[in-house]
C-alpha cells in the first residue's frame, strides 16, 4: 500500500514537471507555486541569525528573499517565464544556493519573434553571489532552445545589505525606454535582403 502511494505522489510531481515544462517551452507565466515546485529556494522567506552565523556570513548581511523581488517585477509588467537553481556543493548551503529567475513582459512577445526582451534575475543566500538583475535583448539561435544575448542593457548588483525597489525600478524603466527602438532596428535589419 505505502508504495502505491508512493507511486502516486511521483506520477502527480511528474504531472506537475511536465505542466510546468510546457509553460517554460512555451514562455508563458508561472505561478509561485510552479516556481516553487522547481526552484524552492528562490521562496524562502527569512534568515535567522542562527542561519546567518551557520553560513559565516557578515553581521551586516541582509537577508533579499526572491519572491520579494519576483513580485515586485510583476508589477512592473514583468513575469517569471522559468527558474533554476543550482545544485548544492555542500550540504550545509543546501536551500541557500544560487538560483535564477527569467522574466518576460508580455507587451513586447509579438507571434513568430525570435527575439525577445528579457530579465534574468540571480540571487543566493549563502553568501556566494550578490543579488543580480540583467536586462537585455536575447535571441533564439537554433532548435534545441538555445539562446544568445543580442543587446545587454547592464546589469544592476546589489551586496546583500539592503533591498531597493528603486533601483530595480531605474534599470528596468531604462531598459523599457530603449527595447522599442532596439526592436524597430533588428526588425528593419532582418528584412534587408543579401545579394551575393
Amino acid at each position: 500500500m505505502a508504495n502505491q502511494i508512493t507511486d502516486q505522489e511521483i506520477q502527480r510531481q511528474q504531472a506537475v514537471q511536465n505542466t510546468i515544462d510546457a509553460k517554460v517551452k512555451a514562455h508563458q507565466a508561472l505561478t509561485d507555486s510552479d516556481i516553487e515546485f522547481i526552484c524552492p529556494v528562490a521562496f524562502k522567506e527569512k534568515m535567522t541569525k542562527s542561519e546567518i552565523k551557520k553560513l559565516g556570513l557578515s553581521k551586516h548581511y541582509s537577508f533579499v528573499p526572491t519572491s520579494r523581488v519576483i513580485n515586485d517585477l510583476r508589477t512592473m509588467g514583468w513575469n517569471p517565464v522559468d527558474a533554476v537553481q543550482v545544485k548544492a556543493r555542500k550540504k550545509e548551503t543546501n536551500g541557500y544556493q544560487k538560483h535564477m529567475i527569467t522574466f518576460e513582459n508580455d507587451s513586447y512577445k509579438t507571434e513568430g519573434t525570435t527575439e525577445y526582451p528579457q530579465l534574468l534575475l540571480t540571487n543566493s543566500h549563502d553568501g556566494g553571489n550578490a543579488f543580480t538583475l540583467s536586462a537585455g535583448i536575447f535571441r533564439l539561435v537554433c532548435s534545441n532552445g538555445l539562446v544568445i544575448k543580442t543587446e545587454d542593457y547592464g546589469t544592476s548588483r546589489l551586496v546583500h545589505k539592503g533591498y531597493s525597489f528603486d533601483s530595480i525600478q531605474k534599470l528596468v524603466n531604462d531598459f523599457v525606454a530603449t527595447i522599442d527602438e532596439t526592436l524597430t532596428r533588428i526588425t528593419a535589419m532582418k528584412e534587408v535582403e543579401l545579394t551575393k
